[in-house]
């Protein structure tokens, strides 16, 4: 992609009861173009870096990761969670002494992609003298240098990891699943409720019958 960068510099405004007042115009336009190279030896970087700082090429903007097996790793993540939690739970049902075959469960789960891209923080180096200077002196500071490192996510938040080692930017890929269990039961409760039953006999005589019926009560 080729792009047209303007150029600016200051012009002086002379005034002659006020202070000079400087304005940017426009100088001209700089010729800019971005260079995608594809690679998957991240040690070519390096290489690519020499082979461009020939031509005076040294702004490096971004480097992108891609990955073609990110949903088998993240189905060897539901797995592996799974069984984890089965455990967990059987501990808890032994912890409790009880079982929670039959309580109501509800399970939501997340996946969280972070890209090396996202994880660069910056700081400055620098140590500058303390003299004791007064209020009204003009200090011109000098022109720190930005640094900037790969901050991984840390692990110890987590119950297992997947390649804990972490020597050089990836991707990493977090896997989240919460279980919600509701330990009160639904309780069944059988009532007897006496009903009047009146038999008519053929002469016409009436007779009451005692007969009891169970209910359920949800």
């Amino acid at each position: 992609m080729i792009s047209f960068v303007p150029v600016y510099e200051y012009e002086a405004e002379k005034k002659v009861f006020s202070r000079k007042t400087y304005n940017e115009v426009p100088l001209g336009f700089e010729l800019k173009k971005n260079i995608h190279i594809k690679y998957s030896d991240p040690n070519q970087l390096n290489d690519f870096i020499s082979i461009l700082s020939n031509y005076e090429i040294y702004d490096l903007v971004r480097v992108d990761y891609f990955s073609n097996s990110l949903e088998t790793i993240k189905k060897e993540m539901m797995n592996k969670a799974k069984l984890l939690i089965q455990e967990k739970i059987k501990n808890y049902e032994l912890l409790l002494g009880e079982t929670f075959t039959n309580v109501e469960k509800r399970i939501t789960d997340d996946f969280v992609v972070n890209l090396p891209v996202e994880m660069y923080r910056s700081y400055e180096a620098y140590n500058s003298s303390s003299l004791n200077l007064k209020k009204t002196a003009n200090v011109n500071q000098a022109t720190k240098s930005t640094t900037l490192y790969y901050q991984p996510v840390f692990s110890k938040e987590f119950d297992f990891i997947i390649n804990p080692s972490v020597l050089e930017p990836v991707i990493q890929v977090q896997y989240e699943i919460k279980i919600f269990i509701n330990r009160e039961k639904e309780k069944k409760q059988v009532a007897k409720t006496d009903k009047e039953f009146i038999l008519i006999t053929p002469n016409g005589d009436l007779k009451n019958l005692n007969i009891n019926t169970p209910k359920q009560i949800h």
